[in-house]
């Protein structure tokens, strides 16, 4: 019996023996190859080497021994698996900003759309008394439909700003480090090649096509964030100073000036690189709102050349046309912007 016991347990102990060392050893033989594996074509890694050198680049391929990145520049890095000493992902913001711009717009649209109707209620009331005739029930009903739109409409304003603005913020996640490495090398500060956000300032000049006028200055800000190597999003806040002149009654002929008039704009645009490399061609369209004698929702389309003239800064000339989507104001109020930047990048 004791034979039979002692038997049972040796087995049972090389059993065990023999897992931890497959284990182990598949650990050791596949790890950092797994995870490359794993890697979606186009994931924004860092890689850092043993002779000090680091690379940022977009993941283009894993044949079981050599990483191949795409770089910032368009080019290619190989890295080799047994040169790595750690591997990083960069993630994004961009969930957890649109998630706060939702809930914070959806507040701040609530909040807006009751006291709209509370305006409007009071104004009723002024007009009619304080009668509403039995038409209460349809009152808050519109009541309750205007708060509903108000919510709806916020909140999914308030998440695109917050994801387009939480896009451009990285976020850097180490996914492996060689075993015996000192910490001092593998987390050693890395000069940040792979662009994802930006701040901008432009200037230039405006004019407006459908009336005779000197064009005006002109000047915007953007918060610039990277969804791919070849596609930016933007928030923009512009200004236009455009010197119009109202047109008047064909009886009379002619025009009559009508001043400075400032044209302010908000909005987001997309830009898609034609080219990679230091110099890139580019075509932008964009939405948002403009606030000019109407108030309306405008677009615009455009195209322009950038620069990177450091791993940091970049220039760039632009041309952009800008329309009334809605068409609220009498003339159709098109402008056309020339603008040249800068924008620092990281």
């Amino acid at each position: 019996m004791k034979r039979d016991v002692a038997a049972l347990l040796m087995v049972s102990a090389l059993c065990v023996a023999t897992c931890v060392a497959t284990c182990a050893a598949a650990d050791a033989a596949t790890g950092i190859a797994g995870i490359c594996a794993s890697l979606p074509d186009g994931a924004a890694v860092r890689v850092v080497l043993r002779d000090g050198a680091e690379t940022e680049g977009r993941v283009a391929g894993w044949d079981g021994a050599v990483l191949l990145l795409m770089t910032e520049d368009g080019g290619t890095a190989a890295c080799a698996e047994v040169d790595m000493i750690s591997l990083w992902k960069r993630e994004s913001h961009a969930k957890g900003g649109a998630k706060v711009g939702a809930v914070t717009g959806g507040i701040v649209g609530c909040l807006g759309a009751a006291m709209l109707a509370v305006l409007i209620d009071a104004m009723d009331n002024y007009g009619d008394g304080g009668s509403h005739d039995g038409t209460d029930d349809q009152h808050g009903d519109d009541v309750m439909q205007l708060v509903v739109t108000g919510t709806s409409a916020g909140a999914v304003l308030g998440a695109l700003l917050g994801g387009t603005a939480g896009s451009a913020l990285p976020d850097w996640k180490l996914l492996w480090t060689r075993p015996g490495i000192p910490a001092a090398l593998r987390s050693a500060a890395v000069q940040r090649r792979l662009r994802s956000g930006g701040l901008e300032v432009l200037i230039g000049s405006a004019s407006a096509r459908r009336w005779p006028q000197d064009d005006g200055l002109a000047f915007a800000g953007r918060w610039r964030a990277k969804l791919s190597p070849r596609v930016w999003t933007a928030l923009e806040v512009a200004r236009h100073d455009v010197d119009a002149y109202e047109p008047v009654s064909m009886d009379l002929g002619g025009s009559t000036p009508g001043g400075d008039v400032a044209c302010w704009q908000a909005g987001v645009l997309l830009q898609a690189n034609l080219a990679l490399g230091e110099v890139r061609p580019y075509v932008v369209g964009g939405l948002g709102e403009y606030w000019w004698r109407e108030n309306f929702l405008g677009g615009s389309w455009g195209g322009g050349l950038e620069a990177a003239i450091d791993p940091r800064t970049v220039v760039r000339l632009e041309y952009r046309r800008h329309g009334n989507l809605q068409r609220l104001a009498g003339a159709d109020p098109t402008l056309e912007s020339m603008m040249v930047g800068v924008a620092m990048t990281w």
